[in-house]
């Protein structure tokens, strides 16, 4: 029994440090995701007043401009080196964005209604941006299967390395008492924009 609380206390600063070291990738991991417009917590994000998120090489900054008519917001991208400003997306409810380490890609989930978001990517160089969700719905017709009818939220998720990025499909599938929550991941090749799984 001695020789079990013995291992057990040299254990003890082994696994602090790798809880440490997992509550630390997290939070970095996390901390790209800005969420614009009017959102609810819903997401972590740097701030709920937060109107800007630069790219990890600080290069490129992302940032909502507001209106008070529609479209309510649109998403800038502004390069630091020449300060010039490209609209990406004009938006009435909220964004979130999120940018790949590398800072060649950011990723957005666009909330345009309070039953249904759309995912899309952009690379920074050249521009240039591909509708994830249309890509999506192509691929699972092409496999005879359909997304769930009702509420559905397509969003990226987080991006895996190298060039593979996680897509969350969630909603309801069913009806009446035989309605289910359905959650459902693919993955997404940013380098053939295609879905890989």
């Amino acid at each position: 029994m001695g020789r079990i609380v013995e291992r057990c206390a040299d254990m003890l600063p082994k696994l602090k440090s790798m809880a440490i070291s997992a509550s630390l990738a997290a939070t970095m991991a996390l901390s790209s995701r800005v969420v614009y417009g009017e959102a609810e917590t819903v997401f972590p994000m740097i701030g709920k007043s937060e109107t800007s998120s630069f790219s990890p090489n600080r290069r490129y900054s992302l940032y909502d401009e507001d209106r008070d008519q529609v479209p309510y917001h649109s998403l800038l991208l502004k390069e630091k080196t020449n300060g010039t400003s490209i609209k990406i997306l004009d938006f009435n409810r909220h964004v979130e964005v999120s940018w790949k380490s590398d800072s060649r890609y950011f990723y957005i989930n666009n909330y345009y209604a309070s039953d249904a978001s759309d995912c899309m990517l952009f690379s920074v160089r050249p521009l240039k941006g591909v509708g994830v969700t249309q890509i999506l719905q192509k691929y699972l017709h092409s496999k005879a299967r359909n997304l769930a009818s009702g509420p559905l939220y397509i969003t990226c998720a987080w991006w895996q390395v190298p060039t593979i990025l996680e897509i969350k499909v969630s909603g309801f599938e069913g009806s009446g008492k035989h309605q289910s929550r359905m959650i459902k991941h693919y993955r997404f090749d940013v380098s053939t924009d295609s879905i890989v799984s």
